[in-house]
């Protein structure tokens, strides 16, 4: 599954810049065929909030599934849960 690659990056990029100050540059999560691995600009707290919580995802505007639930939405990204993708976290 495109998710669950699209995560691990998203994890090693939270390891390696957890500590600064700023945004940081994240990939889109959504894993459609598309969306070219989008980059999203993302505070390092904001992303360790959506790997605590199972089934969230970091997407961009337009990138949510059918049926996702927008949990947070923000300039440039949403946070979006669904139930389907709660094994990535």
């Amino acid at each position: 599954m495109a998710e669950r690659l699209l995560r691990e990056v998203n994890r090693r990029i939270y390891q390696l810049t957890r500590d600064f100050d700023g945004p940081t540059d994240f990939l889109c999560e959504c894993g459609k065929p598309g969306c070219q691995m989008t980059s999203l600009e993302v505070h390092a707290t904001e992303f360790a909030d959506i790997l605590a919580t199972p089934g969230s995802l970091l997407v961009a505007p337009g990138h949510e599934a059918p049926g996702a639930e927008i949990v947070r939405q923000r300039r440039g990204y949403l946070i979006v849960r669904d139930a389907a993708q709660a094994a990535l976290a």
